[in-house]
């Protein structure tokens, strides 16, 4: 969900949609397909990358390069000069941890081995939650000191951080 809403919002504000708020996102060039702002994306994001492609004019979805941290959206907003560019600062600014959690938690699911599992029990140490023998315990344990689940905790930050990113 969360990197799904990165790569849509990334992708909608070089389309120069709408805001919230109601006004058009404006950038300092023009993109014709999504397979054009994939190119852009990855020149940004991944220049060795690009370049290694042959610096081409449009990728395929499949090509197109995972936004998983918000940072990165933010380089990519900042080189096109994007007008919603203080709307991700103030998002940003808030300093939500699901960026940082999520990404072990969902390699695990995504990938399901020993390795990622450790991972997990690792992050939950971390995160001063109990030890857990596996990644669900995680998702449902209590995030300390408070009631609150740390999947409710996440789910929370996502909301408020999107609302800030959109407006």
């Amino acid at each position: 969900m969360v990197v799904s809403g990165l790569r849509e919002f990334t992708f909608s504000s070089l389309h120069c949609s709408r805001t919230t708020s109601g006004r058009r996102v404006s950038i300092n060039r023009q993109f014709g397909t999504d397979g054009e702002i994939s190119a852009y994306m990855l020149s940004v994001a991944n220049v060795v990358k690009f370049q290694n492609m042959g610096n081409p004019a449009s990728l395929s979805k499949k090509d197109e390069p995972t936004v998983r941290d918000p940072k990165t959206t933010e380089k990519i907003l900042v080189a096109c000069g994007a007008s919603n560019l203080p709307s991700l600062q103030t998002a940003l600014s808030l300093n939500a941890g699901i960026f940082a959690d999520l990404a072990t938690i969902r390699n695990f699911y995504a990938h399901r081995n020993f390795d990622t599992c450790r991972k997990v029990q690792a992050k939950a140490m971390s995160m001063a939650a109990i030890s857990i023998k596996h990644p669900n315990e995680l998702v449902v344990a209590n995030s300390p000191p408070t009631p609150v689940t740390f999947f409710d905790e996440w789910i929370a930050e996502a909301q408020i951080f999107f609302d800030e990113l959109t407006k």
